[in-house]
C-alpha cells in the first residue's frame, strides 16, 4: 500500500475520539474547502485529531484490564456498544464490521474519504477461562479482507487503531500497562504488516511514544484524566506524507465533584484548563514509512 506523491494534498477534517480504547468509537467527517476532493485542487490537507482517554471507563479498561474475568459484574461491554456503535433507529452505526463474531458491536472499518481508511479493533478475547489481549479468529479474518480490499482499491492511507500498544517499551504512566499478547510476532502486527498499513494507534499507557516494526509505524498516546491532564494528537495528511502533533494540557481542580464512573480513580467533574496546550512532540510520516523530523515523545523511543 505504499505510495509515491500522485496528486495534491485535499482537504476535510475528522474528528476521532480514541478514548483510550481507539476502537468502537463513532467517527464524523467533514470537508473543510469548496473544492472536490476527488480533483485534489487544495493545499489543505486531511485532519485528523485524536484524543484519547477522554472516557476513563472504556472497551478496554472496562474489558481487559488486568484481573478481569469473564461474567464480571464490571464489564461494561453492551453498554458500550449500545452507545457508540448503536444508530439512532437501532441498527449499526457501521455496516463493515465482523458479523457472526463477538466483536460485532466493538469493531468497524469506515472509510473517512477515498483516500483513507480507517480500521477499528476490539483487542480483547473473552474465553472460557480469561480475558486475551489479541485479535484472532473471526476479527482476524475480518480484518484481513477489509485490508486485502484496501490495497486492491489503491486506497493511498490506512490507518488501524487498537487499545493496546503491540510494539513494547512504551512510556507507561499511571497505567496497568496492558500490552498486546506476542507483540511484534502475533497474528495482528503480521497482518499489519503484510497489508501495508501506515499507521496503528493506541492508548492505554497514558503517555506517547512512537516505534515502528514491519514497515508500519505505532503511535501510543494519551493522558490520566484522572490526574487533571489531557493531550491530543493531530494528523494533517497529505498525497506524500502525514504531519503529526501532540499536545498536552496541565488542569486544574476548580471543586471536588467527581463523575460517576466504575473505576476508583475518579475523573474530577470540575476541571479548567486554564492555559493553552504545550506540544510535546512533532514527526512526519512519509508515504513510504519513514519516520523523519521528529522530534520530543514523536522520536523514536529507545525504552
Amino acid at each position: 500500500m505504499r505510495r509515491r506523491p500522485t496528486r495534491k494534498a485535499l482537504a476535510a477534517v475528522l474528528g476521532v475520539v480514541l478514548a483510550g480504547v481507539c476502537a468502537g468509537l463513532p467517527v464524523s467527517a467533514a470537508h473543510d474547502g469548496a473544492d472536490d476532493r476527488r480533483t485534489g485542487t487544495s493545499s489543505a490537507p486531511y485532519r485528523f485529531v485524536a484524543a484519547p482517554d477522554i472516557f476513563n471507563q472504556d472497551i478496554g479498561d472496562v474489558r481487559g484490564q488486568v484481573g478481569w474475568q469473564p461474567g464480571d459484574p464490571n464489564s461494561w461491554t453492551p453498554l458500550f456498544a449500545q452507545a457508540y456503535d448503536t444508530a439512532p433507529d437501532g441498527g449499526p452505526r457501521f455496516t463493515d464490521r465482523p458479523v457472526g463474531t463477538q466483536w460485532e458491536d466493538t469493531a468497524y472499518a469506515a472509510q473517512l474519504s477515498p483516500d483513507v481508511l480507517l480500521v477499528s479493533l476490539d483487542v480483547f478475547h473473552v474465553t472460557r477461562a480469561h480475558v486475551r489481549t489479541e485479535v484472532v479468529g473471526g476479527q482476524l479474518a475480518w480484518l484481513q479482507r477489509v485490508l486485502a480490499d484496501a490495497r486492491s482499491r489503491g486506497v493511498p492511507w490506512v490507518i488501524v487503531q487498537g487499545h493496546v500498544p503491540v510494539l513494547t517499551p512504551v512510556r507507561i504512566r499511571n497505567s496497568s500497562g496492558l500490552t498486546l499478547e506476542d507483540g511484534e510476532r502475533s497474528p495482528l502486527w503480521r497482518t499489519l504488516s503484510r497489508y501495508g498499513v501506515d499507521l496503528y494507534l493506541c492508548g492505554e499507557v497514558h503517555d506517547t511514544s512512537m516505534r515502528q516494526a514491519g514497515g508500519v509505524t505505532q503511535i501510543a498516546s494519551g493522558t490520566p484524566i484522572y490526574l487533571r491532564k489531557a493531550s491530543y494528537l493531530t494528523a494533517d495528511v497529505y498525497a506524500d506524507r502525514i504531519d503529526l502533533t501532540v499536545h498536552e494540557f496541565e488542569g486544574v481542580r476548580l471543586s471536588a465533584h467527581p463523575i460517576w464512573q466504575g473505576s476508583s480513580r475518579k475523573t474530577q467533574g470540575d476541571i479548567a484548563y486554564p492555559t493553552a496546550s504545550s506540544v510535546v512532540g512533532t514527526m512526519t510520516l512519509t508515504a513510504d514509512g519513514r519516520a523523519v523530523a521528529a522530534t520530543g515523545k514523536l522520536a523514536p523511543y529507545p525504552g
